[in-house]
């Protein structure tokens, strides 16, 4: 059985966090509530100010010290920079112990890209922790080109972001698969005409195998 042009594959976007690198956001959300003071928060703190200030911070539209400072002016009295920033730091966990076979395993046979919604500490934090198992250089070599939020100025799920990149890349959307695992990054994608792939769990290297290999010529 033949396979359509519209299955094949030749190209594959990869998310980080909870793709390939292991985190785990609630803990920081969770943490970083108990150092904000509710009594200098107003009744829409979280939409309208806290949601858009981490918007702009993985888009690099403000710095390091206007984050960190943006946060301290609603945090308890005794909170100071490095606080924020231990907390901030602190969903991120390892890089999955599969993370590197998978990319090697995969990176002849199809032409990897790397997509991820990160800001300037995640970013340096990362580096730091898979530093012990390799080096940046070694890690981002399985991929044709890796697009970081705060570096090139675009976030998903915005389509725009997924436009661009593909542009970029000089790669057509039919023949290339995104795996994401926040459902809303996929439907993004999904209105570019990527292939997409939702991990319903985290760093689900089996289900993304599944897929690539369906999507095999016979």
């Amino acid at each position: 059985m033949k396979h359509t042009e519209k299955n094949t594959i030749e190209n594959v976007i990869l998310d980080l966090g909870n793709v390939l690198f292991c985190i785990e956001e609630q803990k920081t959300y969770t943490q970083l509530a108990a150092l904000i003071d509710t009594n200098k928060c107003p009744s829409d703190w979280k939409n309208n100010y806290f949601i858009p200030h981490i918007h702009r911070y993985s888009n690099g539209e403000i710095s390091t010290v206007l984050f960190v400072n943006g946060l301290i002016r609603y945090a308890k009295n005794h909170v100071q920079a490095l606080d924020i920033i231990e907390v901030w730091n602190s969903m991120l966990l390892q890089l999955h112990p599969e993370a590197l076979s998978f990319l090697c395993a995969h990176h002849n046979k199809y032409r990897l890209f790397l997509f991820s919604n990160i800001n300037d500490l995640h970013y340096r934090k990362f580096q730091k922790i898979i530093s012990s198992i390799c080096s940046l250089e070694h890690f981002e070599g399985h991929f044709a080109k890796c697009y970081y939020s705060h570096l090139i100025g675009r976030s998903k799920p915005d389509v725009k972001a997924f436009e661009w990149v593909l542009e970029d890349a000089g790669i057509q959307p039919e023949q290339t698969l995104f795996v994401d695992d926040k459902w809303e990054n996929t439907q993004g994608a999904l209105q570019t005409g990527l292939q997409v792939l939702h991990l319903e769990q985290p760093c689900d290297f089996i289900s993304i195998k599944n897929k690539l290999f369906k999507a095999e010529p016979e």
